[in-house]
């Protein structure tokens, strides 16, 4: 049986934005288009804000998730359903290897992590915190995560509206995140790819900073390698008041 492949087209950005000084987002891009499957891994990953060292810490997220990657590519391709049990796997053993580092430094620690695998026509995400992943298929925009947030649980649980939740102004911590929670509790989805899709992966100093009711409109038509500099350039100037972190790819 023919596999169809399809040919992956990808732009990325990770910047400090306007306000910040240091960088705590890290993203993971990688693919390959050169042997069976198209296979590709992307993330996001965001250090959580009033926590500490949290560019490290996101950057071990992205290395080890990188390192399994490498490791596993070949069974990934051979046999899609590994991911459901090894990525999982991989995930306790960087949320311990975190909170470890966490107790060695007496220090609070934490990262989000938006991931999406791609295996030929199969999607698999796996996702913890804040940050997003967007899918915009035949001129639509739907989000394929959940924020796990003070705000985001209460209003999926009834407890406010959709209205006093865009109202709200007090905060709205994270109620899971990579290194902070014992155990961790990961949000998971899969899907079936089509040609055209595309995908967008972010931390929230870029939602944030767009707007959700404005973004069905900042998906281009088609992804070239700029694509993410012009999502970047859709915050108004001085109004990235936090790290921005993107990762869009179209499948053609």
């Amino acid at each position: 049986m023919l596999r169809r492949k399809f040919k992956i087209i990808c732009s990325s950005i990770c910047e400090k934005g306007d306000i910040r000084e240091n960088n705590q987002d890290c993203v993971l891009v990688k693919y390959d288009q050169t042997a069976g499957r198209t296979a590709g891994i992307f993330m996001v990953a965001d250090g959580c804000g009033g926590l500490a060292h949290g560019d490290e810490i996101s950057r071990m997220v992205a290395d080890c998730f990188e390192s399994l990657w490498d490791e596993r590519i070949v069974d990934f391709r051979e046999n899609p359903e590994r991911i459901l049990t090894d990525v999982p796997e991989q995930i306790c053993r960087i949320n311990e290897k975190v909170l470890d580092y966490g107790i060695r430094i007496n220090e609070r620690v934490g990262s989000t992590m938006s991931l999406l695998i791609l295996i030929g026509r199969r999607y698999y995400i796996f996702h913890a915190g804040d940050s997003r992943i967007y899918l915009h298929r035949k001129g639509k925009a739907f989000r394929l995560t959940e924020d796990q947030t003070f705000l985001a649980d209460r209003l999926r649980n009834g407890e406010i509206t959709v209205e006093e939740a865009s109202n709200y102004k007090g905060k709205n911590p994270l109620t899971m995140c990579i290194g902070y929670f014992d155990p961790v509790r990961i949000f998971t989805a899969s899907g079936t790819v089509r040609r055209g899709d595309i995908f967008l992966l972010c931390s929230d100093g870029f939602y944030n900073g767009i707007g959700d009711t404005f973004f069905g409109k900042v998906f281009p038509e088609e992804v070239t390698e700029e694509s993410s500099v012009y999502l970047r350039q859709m915050i108004p100037d001085g109004k990235a008041n936090d790290n921005v972190s993107v990762v869009i790819f179209q499948l053609e």
